[in-house]
C-alpha cells in the first residue's frame, strides 16, 4: 500500500511538473537575437571631445512578451537598458535615456550619421497600463490613446529625441532618448532601428563644462555617473578650492552657547581631518534661529561663496 502512494505521488509530482512547464512555455517571452550588429548591445561612446560627442547604438536580443490587455491578445517589447515603461496609454515600446554635459551656453544639434533598420508585420503591441496606487488590486488598466492609436504614422516620430538644456548642480547637460523600436498602429508595422551612429554638435557655448565653485570631489562622482560624456569634465579640482575666503565644503550652524560650539569645533575637526573644508557659523552671523534666516543663510551660501 506503502509503495502505491509512493507511486501516485511520484506521476502525480510528473504531471505537475510537465503542466508547470507547459504553462511557463506559453507565457515566457520569445527572444529575437540578431547576431551581424555593429556594436555590443546599448548605448556607446565612439568618440568625445569638448566640441562633439559621437555615439553608437545596437540592439543584440529583445524580447517579444505575449499579455492579455483588455481580453485581446497583445505583444509588448522588453530590451537590456529600459527600465520604466511608457507613457500611460502610449504603445508600450523600450526608451533609452542618458544625461549628455554640454558646456556653458552651447545649444546642441543631432544628427544620425548612419542606420540600419529591420520591420515586423501584423503585430499588435499593446498601451502602456495605467500605474496602479499600492492599495489597488485586480488586473492592470490598458486604454489606448486615441490620438496614436487612430494615426496612420510611426509612434516615436523620430528615432533620436533631444530635451532642452538643464543644470545639474551647476552642469548644463540635454537628456538625449533614444526609442530604436517605432510602431504604426494602423499598419501594425514595428520599425526597429537595429544599429545607429549619432553625432552630437556642440555650438557655441564657452568651451567649460560645469560651474567651478560648485565642484567637490565628494559630489562629482555622482556627476560622473549621471552623463554619459564624463570624461570632458575638468578633473583639476585646484580651479574650485575654496580654501580661501568665507568658502566651506562643510557648513556647521550652531547657537551661541560654548557648550554647543565646542562640540561644533569638534565636528570641524573631524571632518578636517577627512579632507573636507569645514567652518562654523553661529545663529548670530546667521541672522537669526528662524526657518527663513536659515534658509536664506544656506540659500546665500550655496549659490555665492
Amino acid at each position: 500500500m506503502k509503495i502505491k502512494s509512493t507511486l501516485q505521488l511520484c506521476v502525480f509530482s510528473i504531471w505537475s511538473f510537465i503542466f508547470l512547464f507547459a504553462v511557463s512555455l506559453s507565457v515566457s517571452a520569445q527572444v529575437v537575437n540578431f547576431n551581424d550588429t555593429w556594436n555590443e548591445q546599448g548605448l556607446h561612446i565612439e568618440k568625445q571631445n569638448k566640441h562633439s560627442l559621437n555615439l553608437s547604438f545596437s540592439v543584440n536580443s529583445y524580447q517579444r512578451l505575449t499579455i492579455v490587455a483588455n481580453g485581446k491578445q497583445m505583444e509588448k517589447i522588453n530590451m537590456a537598458g529600459s527600465f520604466l515603461q511608457n507613457s500611460e496609454g502610449n504603445p508600450d515600446l523600450p526608451v533609452i535615456s542618458r544625461y549628455v554635459a554640454i558646456p556653458q551656453g552651447a545649444e546642441v544639434k543631432v544628427n544620425i550619421s548612419s542606420k540600419r533598420t529591420a520591420k515586423i508585420e501584423n503585430i499588435s503591441i499593446s498601451p502602456a497600463p495605467r500605474i496602479p496606487l499600492d492599495t489597488e488590486k485586480g488586473p492592470l488598466q490598458y486604454k489606448k490613446n486615441n490620438e496614436i492609436y487612430s494615426k496612420n504614422a510611426y509612434f516615436p516620430s523620430s528615432t533620436m529625441q533631444v530635451s532642452e538644456p538643464m543644470k545639474i548642480r551647476g552642469l548644463d547637460v540635454v537628456m538625449i532618448s533614444i526609442s530604436p523600436f517605432q510602431y504604426n498602429p494602423v499598419s501594425k508595422e514595428l520599425l526597429i532601428s537595429r544599429d545607429v551612429d549619432i553625432e552630437i554638435e556642440f555650438v557655441g557655448g564657452n568651451d567649460h563644462f560645469g560651474e567651478d565653485k560648485y565642484r567637490n570631489r565628494f559630489w562629482d562622482p555622482i556627476l560622473y555617473d549621471m552623463v554619459i560624456n564624463d570624461d570632458v569634465i575638468d578633473k583639476n579640482y585646484k580651479k574650485a578650492d575654496r580654501s580661501t575666503g568665507n568658502g566651506y565644503e562643510y557648513l556647521i550652524i550652531s547657537p551661541n552657547d560654548p557648550v554647543f560650539l565646542s562640540w561644533a569645533d569638534s565636528i570641524k575637526i573631524f571632518r578636517q581631518r577627512q579632507g573636507i573644508i569645514s567652518g562654523i557659523v553661529t545663529i548670530d552671523e546667521v541672522g537669526g534661529n528662524t526657518v527663513n534666516a536659515i534658509e536664506t543663510y544656506v540659500n546665500d551660501a550655496y549659490n555665492n561663496w
